[in-house]
């Protein structure tokens, strides 16, 4: 993996970490942090957690999207990332970039270029949030993974990895109820499958987009 040998060979402590389906790392308020993360494989989803339990979604990240944690946190929220697949991270301190001399210009241009792909990902999801009915910001949802994660299979779309409701109504900041009504209403129309092991199968992506207009 090109950021392993990069930071090797200039010689910049990082770690990796390895997450299974639905394994979380929570960075808890009053602590400092300087550090980033970059996604080496994989796809996470991060949320900021208020002290009420309110989530506010942030952004699906996926391979070299990176977190940046250069700040302290207040004592009213904290961060969490959770791997809705199989995942590897690496973290590195930023303080030993700035701190390095000699540093090759390639590594500060991927690390440019994942801040400006991980932007990307917050701006989609804030594309889904601005809806202000749960419905519609699921269609956006289901049509934005289609288009950045869609593996093409016998005429259908489906998304490689599985989203339970739990999932999705953290993602789109409703509850468990709701979204089983939407899907079930999805279903039924065969615009997708939900299978049990809550993989989405787009099986009419033409439609999803025409229920945007109604």
């Amino acid at each position: 993996m090109k950021w392993i040998k990069t930071f090797s060979n200039s010689q910049i402590t990082y770690y990796i970490y390895k997450l299974n389906k639905g394994d979380k790392i929570l960075y808890k308020p009053n602590r400092i942090y300087s550090k980033s993360i970059i996604v080496l494989h994989g796809v996470i989803y991060l949320f900021k957690m208020f002290q009420n339990k309110d989530i506010f979604p942030l952004a699906i990240l996926s391979t070299n999207n990176i977190i940046n944690l250069d700040y302290s946190y207040d004592t009213q929220h904290y961060y969490t990332i959770i791997a809705l697949d199989r995942a590897y991270l690496i973290s590195y301190s930023l303080l030993d970039i700035k701190n390095k001399i000699y540093i090759k210009k390639q590594i500060l241009i991927n690390i440019i270029y994942g801040q400006k792909s991980t932007l990307k990902q917050y701006e989609l999801m804030n594309q889904i949030l601005k809806h202000k009915y749960t419905k519609y910001r699921i269609l956006q949802l289901i049509f934005l993974l289609s288009l950045e994660f869609g593996v093409i299979h016998d005429n259908k779309i489906i998304i490689p990895f599985s989203l339970s409701q739990k999932n999705l109504s953290i993602i789109t900041g409703s509850n468990k109820i709701t979204i089983n009504k939407i899907m079930n209403y999805l279903s039924r129309k065969t615009i997708i499958k939900y299978s049990t092991k809550k993989f989405i199968y787009i099986e009419d992506i033409f439609s999803l987009q025409l229920l945007f207009c109604y």
